[in-house]
């Protein structure tokens, strides 16, 4: 199992890309071994982003990142895809969220309530269809949505 390093973040891994062997030769199995191995080695990029010096990159370029293992992992219904499509829609819910607030109703009571902003759903839809293939993050930029 490879998964390649951003190239920002090749000289704090020390690699360009992360290997390890699944231990099969079955490409059932594989999928299904190789579910927590891309989970850890997206953890230590993760890390590595968050990092001093590792700059966060954008959310395009996660999204093409995710883009390239959704690919990799197989058709709906298998194992692996059906994981990494699960963790799409979180992260996808997580971008959505990030410019929410808390409204107050006209009595001045505090209302436990998101209110969305055009912007967040608009970058929660882009990265969405960049993950799933229905985009790139350059037609998104000529072309918008």
């Amino acid at each position: 199992m490879t998964v390649g390093v951003p190239a920002p973040l090749r000289g704090m891994i020390g690699s360009a890309c992360l290997q390890q062997g699944l231990g099969t030769k079955s490409l059932l199995s594989a999928n299904v071994v190789k579910v927590p191995v891309v989970r850890n080695f997206t953890a230590r990029i993760d890390e590595a982003w968050l990092a001093p010096g590792g700059r966060k990159g954008s959310e395009m370029q996660e999204a093409a990142a995710r883009a390239r293992i959704l690919a990799d992992s197989g058709c709906p219904g298998n194992h692996a895809h059906d994981y990494y499509a699960a963790v799409l829609r979180e992260r996808e819910a997580e971008i959505w969220s990030k410019g929410s607030r808390v409204e107050t109703d006209e009595d001045g009571e505090v209302i436990e309530v998101e209110v969305l902003t055009g912007d967040t759903k608009e970058r929660a839809v882009q990265f969405a269809a960049v993950v799933r293939g229905t985009a790139t993050p350059i037609s998104l930029h000529h072309n918008g949505p």
